[in-house]
């Protein structure tokens, strides 16, 4: 990705000389329309390898947002099907449908409008698959915050943000901007005519686009690889500790959950409970009795009955 978005980097650069010596820079008598033609038409090439690299770098993108989602929702059936088959089906429709078609009329500079309906087509549903990618994110972050203030609710601990938050929260906030970035895609498409007044300006904020596309998923990952060193050391402890709860909910399959507990005889007769609602119904898991602090034992319940079935 870091590649395609050098390239595309150095094709703008070659693009706006181009167009500043045959649009502003002439001494030609011949119309300014004309001269923009003419400019266009001199860089054909050129923009239809800046937007098949751009195109790369953002199904690139889509597939790093599916398989993140993905992972963070334990592989579930019903997340691959809808966001495997959203990047599919736009991988086909341009990768396919718009490369035929832009092919078959010779790749003029204003290409035939079945070319632009498949190509803001391939658009749209990418921001759909990131759409829904993030919203599903989001709703992780939220569950997982939600169940911790839980575990928290009636205890002496104070809520700390763990490291697994701000990981979550670090690729919530990504998914927006991303999904922002892929709206520069579609304003390109607004355009009927290269004459267009806001032409230029439109495409500066496109050749932007192309940058961040490419570089802003490697520039999460170096950000949430240093998170730790940005915002401080946070608390990464999955277990429950003497005196101090310190909750970590993983990211576990459908039916079933595990919790590891250390419980303070101190706190005397103790009970916690933890639930969670999923697709086959609430998960319970509760701890109660006066237990020796170096107590330790591993829970996995069932996720139908919340019967302990280790």
């Amino acid at each position: 990705m870091f590649a395609v978005s050098t390239f595309l980097w150095a094709a703008t650069v070659a693009q706006s000389v181009i167009w500043t010596r045959m649009i502003l820079l002439s001494d030609s008598p011949t119309p300014l329309d004309q001269r923009i033609d003419q400019a266009n038409q001199s860089v054909n090439t050129l923009l239809y390898l800046k937007a098949f690299g751009f195109n790369v770098n953002f199904f690139i993108g889509d597939a790093l947002m599916t398989w993140r989602v993905t992972a963070l929702y334990s592989w579930s059936r019903w997340v691959k099907v809808v966001l495997i088959s959203l990047w599919l089906t736009s991988l086909a429709t341009l990768g396919l449908g718009y490369t035929l078609c832009v092919s078959l009329s010779h790749f003029q500079v204003q290409p035939p409008n079945l070319c632009l309906y498949l190509d803001t087509g391939c658009w749209v549903l990418s921001l759909v698959l990131n759409a829904i990618a993030t919203i599903l994110m989001v709703r992780i972050a939220w569950s997982k915050r939600k169940a911790r203030k839980a575990i928290y609710r009636d205890s002496e601990s104070e809520d700390t943000t763990t490291r697994v938050d701000r990981i979550l929260y670090i690729l919530s906030i990504s998914g927006v901007i991303y999904c922002v970035i892929g709206l520069f895609g579609l304003t390109g498409f607004a355009l009927t005519s290269p004459s267009n007044q806001i032409y230029v300006g439109v495409n500066v904020l496109i050749s932007i686009g192309d940058q961040l596309v490419g570089l802003y998923p490697t520039a999460v990952l170096v950000f949430i690889l240093n998170e730790e060193s940005i915002f401080g050391p946070g608390l990464s402890s999955p277990t429950l500790v003497a005196g101090e709860i310190t909750q970590s909910i993983g990211f576990t399959r459908t039916r079933e959950a595990t919790a590891i507990g250390n419980l303070d005889s101190s706190r005397g007769e103790n009970t916690r409970t933890f639930s969670k609602s999923n697709g086959s119904g609430p998960l319970h898991f509760s701890v109660s009795g006066a237990l020796d602090s170096s107590w330790v034992r591993n829970f996995e319940l069932d996720s139908a009955t919340g019967t302990t079935i280790v």
